[in-house]
């Protein structure tokens, strides 16, 4: 038991403190880009063709950046945001991702503020930007899903290392969280 937590403890420490490879975020963009095509094709909706692969580049690239930098880049989530909201208004769902957009921005910047800097605003941004592709109603789980991810590593994080105040990247979580609430929303499932 020992030994193997302190492999546990070695192996979370490579991958949180410090990214031993750089993975490159384009390269994870076009993956999760075509992963998000091939889902949005098996799901059959055509108008999800724009979005779904958008959100999955989107996510691949936010999540390698933050796993590395600890930042999500304005210049990811403004044009991303922007794109979601014209697919939204294209597809005939305006209003839809609109108001994702406010309450998954909306609750993430009211939790921004309670937390104290432990959440980041490119958090809220990549949040804001999730709410916008994945509409309204989709909000709430997706939300539920990554808090829910988040947390446990967090807590796996917590008795591995015993250390309350490291710095976790939050955005992966977000990108589970929605890919999953994708998912999810297929009818089918």
């Amino acid at each position: 038991m020992a030994g193997s937590l302190s492999v546990l403890r070695a192996v979370s420490s490579a991958a949180v403190q410090r990214a031993p490879q750089r993975v490159q975020p384009v390269a994870l963009a076009v993956l999760g880009g075509a992963t998000g095509l091939a889902l949005a094709w098996q799901q059959g909706a055509a108008t999800d063709m724009l979005v779904i692969p958008l959100m999955f580049a989107v996510l691949a690239a936010a999540s390698a950046i933050d796993l590395h930098e600890r930042r999500i880049p304005n210049r990811l989530t403004y044009p991303a945001t922007l794109a979601a909201l014209t697919a939204g208004i294209a597809t005939g769902g305006g209003w839809e991702s609109a108001g994702g957009l406010a309450l998954a921005g909306g609750l993430m910047a009211l939790f921004c503020v309670l937390s104290r800097g432990q959440l980041g605003v490119g958090d809220v941004k990549l949040s804001a930007f999730i709410g916008a592709a994945l509409g309204a109603p989709a909000v709430p789980t997706f939300l539920l899903l990554a808090t829910a991810l988040g947390a446990i590593f967090a807590a796996v994080m917590l008795v591995v290392h015993r250390d309350r105040r490291m710095a976790l990247p939050y955005g992966p979580w977000l990108a589970a969280g929605a890919a999953l609430a994708e998912i999810l929303s297929d009818p089918r499932i």
